[in-house]
């Protein structure tokens, strides 16, 4: 692959994406160059010509809040503006790329829940051009693009939350579909600044797990209150005297530790992992088993160890006491929560601190499985 044509303003990725040619057309450059420079050089005899009538077709004055996209004989020139900007007539062709914010809304859509209930929720949604050049050039129709990929997102991230999940994390959902969208947007020239999902409309009620759901309902391990409840429940229905049945646990939750729940989480590192989520991790955890762990999810299958600051700078330090830790890793409280109450302080990437949710769920399904569906921790 050769590149035909670079300007110092726009990343290498970028000039990738507009100027790369396969192997065939190596030779073709030039000739096509030297047809464009004399067409060029007579073209601008004739406007030296023609001045100063020339010059009223020439100058062109963009607002502050304005590009303009050029393309010389079919060829791309460096994004011009705002200001004073000067164009070749006829050989140049100019569009102008308005860079304020923007604004649409998703339509509701019916989603249908992780628990087979049924929900109407819409979304508003923020954005704004961060390149002119590519939200012309790496997509057809920006607007309808972006509100096609919206849409399906939103469908996607509900469809995994049970609607008692959907109705209690509303801001972690919109913090997590913004993510979901600046993955794709990012290609287009787009960064999503805001998304807030509308008020959710329950359609259907859930029809899995109608009674209690006993999976949520040990997360922390079994409370004999609880227990006796249910014994009661079930004599009162079948005349018979029961004993509450004696449940398995690993660890009591007040005496989940640190030590612990890294065992746990290095259960679930594996090469997806490091992929999916990557980056160096700190968390200082405070209280009476408390201490500073790694997690580097770098390369291989990941690591996780105790240790003192590493040598290389982390890129994200997540500090807590040992309480919030077990809330956090037991799914009690979701780390954006965590944050949002300031039970847990993030230095860093944000993003990263909330991708925490994964390994969180990845342990879930993991003693769910080993626990024949009743997770303990």
């Amino acid at each position: 692959m050769s590149k035909y044509f670079t300007y110092s303003n726009l990343p290498e990725h970028q000039v990738a994406i507009y100027h790369d040619r396969e192997e065939q057309f190596v030779d073709k450059p030039g000739k096509q160059d030297f047809v464009s420079l004399i067409i060029t050089c007579l073209w601008s005899l004739l406007l030296l010509l023609t001045c100063p009538i020339s010059v009223f077709f020439c100058i062109k004055i963009l607002k502050d809040y304005e590009k303009a996209v050029v393309f010389r004989l079919g060829r791309l020139l460096p994004p011009k503006g705002p200001g004073v900007i000067c164009i070749m007539p006829c050989l140049d062709r100019m569009t102008r790329v308005d860079m304020r914010m923007r604004a649409f809304n998703v339509p509701p859509q019916e989603v249908l829940t992780k628990d087979e209930g049924w929900i109407s929720v819409g979304a508003d949604i923020q954005f704004s051009l961060i390149d002119p050049v590519l939200s012309l050039t790496a997509v057809q129709d920006l607007n309808h693009s972006l509100r096609m990929l919206a849409q399906t997102a939103l469908v996607n991230r509900l469809s995994t939350k049970t609607i008692a999940q959907a109705e209690a994390d509303k801001k972690f959902i919109d913090l997590t579909l913004q993510n979901d969208l600046n993955k794709s947007s990012e290609k287009w020239g787009v960064k999503v600044e805001r998304v807030t999902i509308s008020q959710i409309r329950v359609l259907k009620e859930a029809s899995v797990s109608e009674g209690v759901d006993v999976v949520n309902l040990f997360k922390g391990g079994p409370d004999t209150s609880t227990i006796n409840v249910l014994s009661g429940l079930i004599a009162s229905a079948s005349g018979v005297s029961t004993q509450a049945p004696a449940f398995k646990t690993l660890k009591p939750a007040s005496h989940v530790t640190p030590e612990f729940l890294v065992q746990q989480v290095t259960g679930v590192l594996d090469e997806g992992l490091v992929r999916e989520l990557g980056g160096l991790y700190q968390f200082n955890i405070h209280g009476e088993n408390g201490g500073t762990w790694i997690m580097d999810l770098t390369s291989g299958s990941g690591s996780i160890y105790k240790g003192s600051s590493p040598s290389v700078q982390p890129n994200v330090v997540l500090t807590m006491d040992e309480g919030n830790m077990q809330r956090i890793f037991r799914g009690e409280l979701t780390p954006f929560n965590a944050y949002m109450q300031e039970l847990l302080k993030v230095e860093g990437d944000l993003k990263m601190a909330m991708n925490l949710d994964v390994i969180i769920e990845k342990i879930k399904k993991r003693r769910t499985h080993e626990q024949s569906g009743v997770f303990v921790v």
